[in-house]
């Protein structure tokens, strides 16, 4: 009787993974522009130092171990400054990542991985393995600062990697770690959520709470602490029932479960949002969002964006590009308080989802449209004419080249190109850390069934009613 019991239940489990691996109808798009000049981006046979149109990445993850069609990238964590440009794909499997980037650029040959190297220099996405001791347990969560990386897996286990030069890692030993490490806070504390900032860290508890190591630059660790560096972690005094933490270059945004919103940090250019460009040792709460449900919040190196439950975008800080349809020579493109932005009021579209880069500001539409604003020296706007310098290796020049802006948000129309029946829109990925961007489409499942079933005969009679 067990026997059968037992084979039954191993049948069940290979139906199970066997439905669960059936190929999906649509692929998922991914692609990628911006700075490039350690092959970030994941493109081996691209020398340019920037790429100013998307490119489509899909075949070199294919060549590179990516089972397309049933495994997804869900998204896509990159660091890209003058040191050093990193991507993490996190896919559908959770059981590996896909790595690309270097430390410096790549045309200096090194026979192996350097010590302050995050990982072994590639020019192309490369499948890293994970060696699980327990089966069942696979990739929950990752993210990734300015130079190190946590992985948080389904158990709690927490695993790290990289720079704990200011204990970022939570390590004792101040170090570069080439190898994933096991971690644990506060003697086996129950971690859910792990936020990277530059050279810092926090962990959020099972019941809320924080913890922070690393960098205190501008008191952004938010522990009303005069120490710049804190070397084990440490609750913060005041921050309970913390929801998210939100990390920008040198200063931090926490969101209660009660949606009330608090700063620390650098805000000499107003990046919190305060009213005032005083730093803070500690959080504060922003008062104009007191009386509204916020639903995201991005930072970028020195700028905030918030969005609200209505499809409206906030922002404060300095974020370099207009507020309003046009630019105004007497426009401050710097604010101390949350200013709206009023450019989509007459666009009559829904502000879904926004993402910022390092000085880059990016809004994805109801519709699938893709907007964007800032700085666009590297292209990750996807300005459609190259800079003359976009395929130079001739790095003197490069680095001196004029700055390209978009002082006035653009619909990216360089997606156009992309776009399907079933495209429903796209999810950006970028960072406070970096010069790049990807870009994932976001499929219409609803669509995608009904054609799906169309294809395979399932509808025998069809009509439309327009």
């Amino acid at each position: 009787m067990s026997q059968t019991h037992s084979a039954a239940s191993a049948s069940n489990t290979a139906t199970t993974r066997s439905e669960q691996r059936k190929k999906e109808f649509s692929k998922t798009l991914v692609l990628s522009m911006g700075r490039n000049h350690c092959h970030q981006l994941g493109f081996s046979n691209q020398n340019a130092q920037s790429i100013y149109y998307p490119k489509y990445l899909n075949p070199t993850l294919r060549m590179n171990g990516l089972e397309e069609g049933y495994e997804k990238v869900e998204h896509v964590y990159c660091v890209s400054n003058d040191t050093r440009g990193y991507s993490v794909f996190l896919t559908s499997s959770r059981k590996h990542l896909f790595v690309c980037g270097s430390t410096q650029n790549l045309k200096k040959k090194k026979k192996k991985q350097q010590p302050d190297e995050l990982f072994p220099e590639t020019t192309a996405p490369t499948k890293l393995p994970f060696v699980w001791k327990d089966s069942e347990d696979f990739i929950d969560k990752i993210t990734l600062g300015s130079e190190h990386l946590f992985v948080l897996t389904n158990k709690g286990k927490i695993y790290g990697l990289g720079s704990n030069k200011c204990f970022e890692l939570g390590l004792p030993k101040e170090r570069m770690y080439d190898q994933l490490s096991r971690i644990t806070i506060n003697n086996g504390e129950v971690i859910r959520k792990i936020v990277c900032g530059e050279s810092c860290t926090f962990f959020i508890t099972s019941a809320n709470y924080v913890f922070a190591s690393g960098l205190n630059n501008y008191g952004k660790l938010g522990t009303y602490n005069a120490k710049d560096v804190i070397t084990v972690p440490l609750m913060l005094p005041t921050m309970n029932n913390i929801e998210d933490i939100y990390c920008g270059s040198s200063h931090t945004i926490f969101k209660k479960t009660d949606g009330s919103l608090y700063g620390c940090g650098n805000n000499l250019l107003g990046q919190l949002g305060l009213g005032s460009t005083e730093l803070h040792a500690g959080p504060v709460l922003i008062e104009p969002f007191t009386d509204q449900e916020i639903v995201s919040v991005k930072c970028g190196e020195n700028f905030t964006m918030f969005l609200n439950a209505s499809g409206e975008v906030f922002v404060t800080g300095y974020f370099n590009f207009s507020t309003t349809p046009h630019l105004d020579d007497s426009e401050n493109m710097t604010s101390c308080r949350p200013i709206k932005i009023t450019y989509f009021d007459s666009k009559n579209v829904l502000i879904t989802s926004i993402e910022c880069g390092s000085d880059v500001a990016y809004f994805t539409t109801h519709n699938g449209d893709v907007y964007g604003a800032g700085a666009n020296s590297y292209g990750a706007l996807g300005h459609i004419e190259h800079s003359k310098y976009a395929d130079s290796e001739d790095e003197e020049n490069w680095f001196d080249r004029d700055d390209e802006s978009f002082r006035v948000i653009q619909r990216m129309e360089c997606f156009d190109d992309f776009k399907y029946l079933t495209t429903q829109g796209w999810k950006v990925c970028s960072s406070p850390f970096s010069d790049s961007a990807f870009f994932i489409r976001i499929p219409n499942v609803r669509v995608e069934n009904f054609l799906k079933n169309l294809m395979n005969g399932s509808y025998s009679d069809v009509s439309f009613n327009f």
